[in-house]
C-alpha cells in the first residue's frame, strides 16, 4: 500500500487581504505542478529559536500536526523541551 503524501504551506502573508486561495494561485503559476501545496494554512506568525530562526519542528507540531511517521529519519528530531 502507497503511502500519500500531501505538501502543506504555513505561511505568514504580508498583506492582511492575502487568501488561501491568493497563494495557491501563486505558487501555481511559479512552481512546478508537484509542488505546489494541496494545502495552506495562513498564520499570524511562525515559531521562532532562541536564535531567531524559524523553528521547524515547533511550526509542524503546531501548525500541521506531529505525525512523525512520514518524515525522513535525519528529519524526526523530537521537539525541543523549553527551558
Amino acid at each position: 500500500m502507497a503511502v500519500e503524501q500531501q505538501l502543506i504551506a504555513v505561511a505568514v502573508p504580508s498583506d492582511p487581504g492575502v487568501s488561501v486561495l491568493d497563494v495557491k494561485r501563486h505558487c501555481a503559476t511559479r512552481l512546478p505542478r508537484y509542488m505546489v501545496p494541496s494545502e495552506v494554512r495562513l498564520v499570524e506568525a511562525l515559531p521562532r529559536t532562541s536564535s531567531g530562526k524559524i523553528d521547524r519542528v515547533r511550526t509542524r507540531t503546531a501548525f500541521i500536526g506531529a505525525d512523525w511517521s512520514l518524515l525522513r529519519p535525519a528529519q524526526r528530531a523530537e521537539p525541543r523541551k523549553e527551558s
